[in-house]
């Protein structure tokens, strides 16, 4: 993040999408709460997995994503990420 880059490398879980704000609410683990940009969210390995996608969700593409390239459907609620900029 460039406007807090002692953020950068931290780490939490997705906890729900905000529609109005267009992004994802982060509980990081220093127990604070951060709403962040998919954009600046990366996944990481070993994180929970995502359920199976439903037909609806399979008609999601790069194409629907973002203007930063990564659509909010990337993560789902329980999914662990680090923060990136």
């Amino acid at each position: 993040l460039k406007a807090q880059p002692h953020l950068n490398g931290e780490l939490g879980t997705v906890v729900e999408w905000d529609e109005g704000e267009g992004r994802w609410k982060v509980r990081m683990d220093d127990g604070s709460g951060k709403m962040l940009k998919p954009a600046n969210l990366q996944l990481l390995d070993g994180s929970m997995q995502a359920p199976p996608a439903s037909a609806e969700s399979n008609d999601i593409t790069g194409e629907a994503s973002s203007d930063f390239g990564i659509s909010q459907s990337s993560f789902v609620p329980g999914m662990r990420i680090e923060v990136c900029g």
